[in-house]
């Protein structure tokens, strides 16, 4: 508690607007929902909660779910390079003064990016304290924990410096200490299991942002490679590689037997998810894509070419993991369409599995006892 009265808890992800307001086609993904859905969790059990969230023309205060969203003003856009600098740099400053002024008790900020040195830097030249919680395995490998730019620097730095940091699975935990020689604590992320269903769909779903990493165009290949199939696709557009989406959807729109969806509301993905039997990843890494809770909720079986956060797929039997081989995921696919027992098995265990690792009442409980 603080002398005044509740906890006061601010979060940092600038995109989580649209996670709390949902519009079709807004850029949001895994890292934000889990913001919203921690948030939401905290407001209605006796915290003070805001989000710091970018400047979309929206008033300087919005309240959502219980929850403060809070403006971060930003400087005017300008065209040229050394314009966009002086941006970049401008933006940094204001949420600097924005994380001092807010003077909350604790400030949590998911993801990495240049926010992680300059929230906790911050949070600490007023005396609070400063949580960093990892949002993908990516994190602990690669630019981010090698590259010398200003970015992954003061990023290094805030994980270095965190009060905790907190790791989704023993994996990623591990990985952690061996790259930053950090600490941290394993909290899974959390999804609001309010009901359960038993898909009776056919369909092969793949749901996500289209970028690289996630490797979108392997899903195409899935439906060119089992034309008797019936594949849907549901993306929305990064502003970090926005002609790929376009790209896509062009190939898309020449395989008969997929769906090519740009971005829809929460009502219409349920629908997708409803006409499924089994959601597909092919990203080359993730940390636990939100997508798993989403399609366990719903009955569907779980897939993958490459991930499987901590052994859940292959050890503990919520799904199947391809190993990196993808003729063998085309292999994984077609059997169970073909075997209708063994996807229901699949999806019962995914369930039943992220049910009880991952319920918002069990997992908020633990974060509410490291807040307090």
């Amino acid at each position: 508690m603080s002398d005044n009265g509740p906890t006061h808890v601010c979060f940092v992800s600038l995109q989580a607007r649209g996670a709390f307001f949902p519009v079709a086609g807004r850029k949001i993904g895994g890292a934000e929902n889990q913001v919203h859905h921690l948030a939401a969790w905290l407001a209605a059990h006796g915290f003070r909660v805001s989000v710091i969230v970018e400047d979309c023309g929206q008033p300087d205060v919005e309240l959502a779910d219980g929850v403060e969203l809070r403006r971060l003003a930003q400087p005017p856009a300008e065209p040229s390079a050394v314009g966009r600098l002086r941006r970049r740099a401008a933006s940094g400053v204001e949420l600097w003064r924005a994380v001092k002024r807010l003077d909350a008790d604790v400030y949590i900020q998911r993801t990495a990016g240049v926010e992680t040195g300059i929230v906790q830097h911050a949070a600490r030249s007023i005396g609070k304290k400063f949580i960093f919680i990892a949002s993908s395995d990516a994190e602990t490998s690669g630019a981010w924990r090698d590259g010398m730019g200003l970015v992954p620097l003061l990023f290094r730095r805030g994980i270095r410096r965190a009060d905790r940091v907190v790791a989704q699975h023993e994996t990623q935990r591990a990985a952690f200490e061996s790259a930053y020689g950090r600490p941290a604590i394993v909290i899974p992320d959390v999804y609001p299991f309010e009901s359960v269903e038993h898909s009776a769909g056919e369909r092969i779903v793949w749901v996500g942002r289209c970028v690289s990493v996630k490797q979108p165009a392997l899903f195409l290949e899935l439906a060119r490679r089992l034309p008797g199939l019936e594949f849907v696709m549901v993306t929305t557009k990064s502003e970090h590689e926005a002609g790929l989406i376009d790209e896509i959807s062009r190939e898309a729109a020449a395989i008969p037997n997929l769906e090519f969806i740009p971005g829809v509301p929460w009502p219409r993905l349920r629908e997708v998810y409803r006409s499924g039997a089994v959601l597909v990843n092919t990203s080359v890494y993730e940390g636990i894509p939100n997508t798993f809770f989403e399609a366990a909720a719903h009955g569907l079986a779980i897939v993958t070419l490459n991930v499987d956060p901590d052994g859940m797929l292959s050890r503990d039997g919520a799904g199947l993991c391809a190993g990196g081989d993808f003729e063998r995921l085309v292999r994984l696919i077609h059997g169970m369409i073909e075997d209708r027992g063994l996807t229901r098995q699949l999806a019962d265990r995914a369930q039943g599995l992220l049910r009880e690792r991952h319920d918002i009442d069990r997992v908020g409980a633990r974060i509410a006892e490291l807040l307090s």
